[in-house]
């Protein structure tokens, strides 16, 4: 999991998930449990958790059917109610879930989760997956970040960006597309292009 903090009180969670049992066809669950007074609406592959002052904005994304030819990914946003113990009585009780089911010969998953007061509009994410490589940019404020993860390799080659690493963030200025920073998990260079919009 990754926090990534912006301007002000703007930040977001990055949710990384790649669990291989044994290279069969599995169905995998992604949650999130809500209290029991928020409300859940899904469209695609994005999701938005509703309280009574705030949000959370849901982002999944699902690697190419052509990385996976034989068995491609399948993944499906939904809500439910899930019954839950109570703590008091031990009596299951609905509770709103937030569920996202991918289908495929793993879990291979990236989800952006950014809270949100409910007068804030959303941040701007666009999903630019490519071969073998979770590439996604999150607008905020002044900035663009773009977070990759390269999922079971070391081997980032992007219009915009090289680097030898499996989990990235650049921060680029959105007005010039000038690279302010960036940061990868082990430390590693990279090799970013500023970015015209």
């Amino acid at each position: 999991i990754l926090f990534v903090r912006g301007d002000g009180d703007s930040a977001y969670l990055v949710v990384l998930d790649n669990i291989n049992p044994d290279n069969g066809k599995h169905n995998f669950k992604w949650q999130l449990q809500a209290n029991w007074h928020c409300r859940i609406e899904t469209e695609g592959t994005t999701a938005r958790v509703l309280g009574d002052k705030a949000r959370i904005d849901c982002h999944f994304f699902n690697p190419h059917p052509e990385d996976f030819p034989t068995c491609p990914h399948s993944l499906r946003v939904f809500a439910d109610a899930h019954p839950v113990r109570e703590p008091m009585t031990g009596t299951p009780t609905p509770r709103p879930r937030l569920v996202a089911e991918q289908i495929g010969p793993n879990a291979m998953l990236m989800a952006i989760l950014a809270p949100r007061r409910l007068d804030q509009p959303p941040l701007i994410v666009t999903d630019k997956t490519s071969a073998r490589t979770f590439n996604a940019y999150v607008e905020h404020g002044d900035y663009i970040d773009q977070v990759v993860y390269a999922c079971d390799h070391s081997y980032v080659r992007l219009p915009d960006l090289r680097a030898s690493s499996e989990v990235i963030v650049v921060r680029r200025r959105r007005v010039t597309g000038e690279v302010v920073s960036s940061w990868t998990i082990d430390g590693n260079p990279v090799v970013a292009q500023p970015r015209s919009r």
